[in-house]
């Protein structure tokens, strides 16, 4: 299962992530439904050196996104060995279902000077953040496609650490919240109060909604000795 989690309004979904990463499972490729992966640097990665070269590649749906109208997107690319710039076919193209978010152009030796995985040409890794961008399925599909022209022990492309970040629906009720739901608050717009993760109006008995902090705190009692 891919993980998740949730951050001040945002689902975070990670993919390959971290080293060794949780999970690498689940990606349709070029190259089969396994053995798609390599080292880089130190680095698990999807593709590379003998994976991802002309005619590649890779996409893999995700499910479970909650409530939202926008998203946006994380991943590491890894320009491994010959790419010979814009005046070739040597690209990378990243698809969120079927909006292109990312279609990049690289030539060896234009931005780093070290050999890091592969052949004996140099090689690059950048991390692009890409949106945010219209979105409302609860799946999303994240697809490559690797337009190099020549075969992947000259030039492949690599890729790791995809991060998916979904922009959750508050209910009007929250200000904050990491669900759709008025039970799924961290705090609460102005008229509601916060009782435990739920935004309320009134406040329960025993308790009164504070104005200054939108949340819900205990009367005070007073005892007077006679």
């Amino acid at each position: 299962m891919t993980p998740s989690s949730i951050f001040i309004g945002q689902q975070i979904i990670t993919d390959v992530w971290g080293q060794p990463p949780s999970s690498t499972a689940g990606w349709a490729t070029s190259v089969g439904t396994s053995g798609y992966t390599t080292n880089c640097n130190g680095q698990t990665i999807i593709g590379g050196f003998e994976k991802f070269g002309n005619f590649s590649w890779a996409w893999k749906q995700y499910s479970g996104l909650l409530g939202h109208e926008e998203v946006s997107v994380q991943a590491d690319f890894y320009f491994i060995d010959s790419w010979d710039g814009a005046n070739s076919n040597d690209s990378v193209s990243l698809d969120i279902d079927d909006l292109n978010v990312a279609y990049v152009h690289y030539e060896k030796d234009s931005e780093s000077s070290t050999d890091f995985c592969g052949n004996h040409w140099t090689d690059f890794k950048k991390t692009y953040t890409l949106g945010p961008f219209p979105h409302n399925s609860t799946t999303i599909k994240v697809h490559w496609t690797i337009g190099l022209d020549q075969g992947p022990a000259d030039e492949s492309f690599g890729f790791k650490n995809v991060r998916i970040i979904v922009h959750v629906i508050c209910t009007p009720a929250c200000a904050t919240c990491f669900g759709n739901d008025i039970s799924e608050c961290y705090s609460c717009n102005d008229g509601w109060f916060l009782e435990g993760a739920t935004c309320v109006n009134p406040c329960p008995p025993a308790k009164y909604g504070d104005p200054a902090t939108n949340t819900c705190k205990r009367n005070s009692i007073c005892i007077f000795w006679l």
